[in-house]
């Protein structure tokens, strides 16, 4: 689903964002992102979405080869991924439903099918019932909920994730970390970017560390439940 290769970003100088990213992440896998500050992190999720090219090497996501895309084919790659931010971004004169519906009316899909797709993601949010409420009439957490819904709904086959719970307390990023556990066993590939512990040392996920622009010794490995799946078939 991601595959970076020989990946550098330099900005100037004496900014090197990136340096020598080598790293894979398989469809289906839910992994998180850490580190400090200035590490990477923002630097990487921006060439995955294509908001940025890489200075060197080559970042390739769902077959597509992000370097070499023109910019009339950046709306198409976009398509396939969707973005979680840590300040949600909700228009603000638009109700839950019309900014859920927003990228299938970028898609020129007709009012039924939204319709229908808006309501099927606020039924799996659990926001149905505020679909009519602005931005401001909801709480922090299902401010996020409304954005994950917002990101999903045209159905992209990865999840990135920006310090989704950033704003939140620790019970209403739980609850987001829950529903993206069960997005992701829906098939989504889910890449979240996370300084919060609670969730990295539970150990039952993949975690890459940048530091530096580096991905940090022993960062790079597939969860142990792909390893052994990998096992299996060999």
């Amino acid at each position: 689903m991601i595959e970076l290769s020989h990946v550098y970003k330099i900005y100037s100088q004496s900014v090197h964002a990136l340096s020598n990213l080598t790293m894979k992440i398989a469809r289906g896998e839910f992994v998180y992102l850490t580190g400090p500050s200035g590490a990477g992190k923002t630097t990487l999720f921006r060439l995955i979405t294509c908001y940025d090219r890489p200075s060197s090497g080559t970042v390739v996501v769902a077959g597509q080869n992000l370097s070499t895309v023109t910019p009339d084919q950046v709306p198409f790659v976009r398509r396939k991924v969707g973005v979680v931010f840590q300040d949600f971004k909700l228009l603000k004169n638009r109700t839950s439903f019309e900014n859920v519906a927003l990228p299938l009316e970028v898609l020129g899909m007709k009012r039924a099918e939204i319709t229908a797709r808006v309501n099927d993601m606020l039924d799996q949010v659990g926001l149905r019932y505020k679909s009519g409420y602005w931005p401001n009439q909801l709480s922090g957490g299902e401010q996020q909920r409304v954005a994950i819904a917002r990101a999903l709904v045209s159905k992209p086959g990865l999840l990135i994730a920006d310090e989704p719970t950033g704003n939140l307390d620790q019970n209403l990023s739980n609850e987001i970390m829950e529903l993206f556990a069960r997005i992701n066993a829906q098939g989504t590939t889910v890449f979240v970017a996370t300084h919060n512990q609670s969730f990295i040392s539970k150990g039952n996920r993949r975690v890459i560390r940048l530091e530096k622009g580096h991905i940090a010794d022993g960062f790079n490995r597939p969860a142990p439940q792909l390893q052994e799946v990998a096992a299996r078939e060999l």
